[in-house]
């Protein structure tokens, strides 16, 4: 059996982590992007070969392409995207001129596939609510600054992709389209960690409106292994579970951790309220606003998007929106973001006055 080896960059993040996990269980010889070698010791395993760098630098580490057969991108800068004042000119270095760069010089290491992590909000809804596929078109006005640079990251590709010497060396290269990931590993944590964190601090003192694109960040990592397994698959490929709205998600939350979620419900005219005055309250006190008019009018965009081409191209199968927030729980109650459950306190069943 011949023994594949993989670069993979983003090692730390979420998506990152459980891909390596799913690519050690499948043999793979691993080599970790990580801007942190201390952080990633103490979340990888001992067995992936640690590359230190940073995607504003890839010449830094380019030299530990060579021998890759597959390089699999998940890194990206989107820590602002759902906070105001977002630093477009270092999203834009990471995101899209880094990006490029990594690309290039993965090429030029002869790397024959790459499965790069873009984003589900690159593409636009269509009118009418229907679910959009793969052919949608650019969602160019979006205002969230992450999907913008990761749309300027798609053209660039496309345009780099389509010159004569790229297209001799015949790259395979597929763009994975995830939802809003949730799920354990998230050591960031990303927007969506950090909700349940507060959920189980009991934080969070509202239901707010709106849905967001659910899938699994484990369902996603697999994607990505099947689309580098799988010789004709190419392009973009949505992975998204389905609509799932922030009510069904505290009702999960409370089911599975035994705290019991706000009962509060608020309209859009008042969560956009509620972010209006706490972005006032961070420009004064120089701290993070714990709720963003962006991200308020992310909850109302409707992002159903259909993942048949992954389905049937590459297997993909999603796991319950229950299991996904039960092993995140578990996981932060693990790793010490949060108490563990008191003696004495098991999960209740009870979220029947959410709906």
């Amino acid at each position: 059996m011949i023994t594949r080896a993989a670069f993979v960059t983003g090692a730390t993040g979420q998506l990152g982590s459980n891909l390596i996990a799913q690519l050690l269980a499948e043999g793979y010889q691993v080599r970790a992007l990580v801007r942190s070698i201390e952080k990633a010791r103490r979340y990888l395993p001992g067995d992936v070969q640690l590359v230190p760098g940073d995607m504003t630098d890839v010449e830094a580490f380019a030299a530990q392409l060579q021998g890759a057969d597959i390089l699999f991108h998940t890194a990206a800068y989107f820590r602002e995207s759902f906070v105001t004042g977002a630093d477009h000119t270092r999203m834009t270095r990471i995101n899209v001129d880094g990006t490029l760069r990594l690309f290039e010089r993965a090429l030029g290491a002869g790397v024959a596939t790459i499965v790069y992590a873009s984003a589900l909000g690159v593409l636009r809804r269509p009118a009418g609510g229907a679910r959009f596929d793969e052919q949608a078109p650019a969602n160019d006005q979006s205002t969230n600054a992450y999907f913008q640079s990761k749309i300027a990251a798609e053209r660039a590709i496309a345009e780099w992709l389509s010159t004569p010497s790229v297209r001799a060396q015949r790259l395979r290269l597929i763009q994975i389209l995830p939802g809003g990931m949730w799920g354990p590993g998230d050591a960031a944590p990303t927007g969506f960690g950090q909700v349940v964190i507060d959920f189980l601090k009991r934080k969070l003192p509202v239901v707010l409106p709106g849905s967001v694109p659910f899938v699994d960040s484990r369902d996603v990592a697999a994607a990505m292994l099947q689309a580098a397994r799988v010789e004709h698959a190419v392009g973009r490929y949505i992975v998204s579970q389905r609509m799932v709205s922030i009510a069904e998600i505290m009702r999960t939350l409370e089911r599975v951790s035994g705290i019991p979620a706000p009962r509060v419900r608020v309209s859009f005219p008042v969560a956009f309220a509620m972010a209006y005055g706490a972005e006032a309250a961070a420009r004064l006190t120089g701290r993070p606003a714990a709720l963003t008019r962006v991200a308020v009018h992310a909850l109302q965009s409707d992002f159903a998007a259909s993942s048949v081409r992954a389905e049937r191209e590459l297997g993909v199968r999603f796991r319950p929106v229950e299991e996904t927030l039960r092993d995140a729980v578990a996981w932060f109650r693990a790793h010490g973001y949060v108490p563990s459950v008191a003696p004495g306190h098991p999960p209740t069943a009870s979220s029947s006055q959410i709906r």
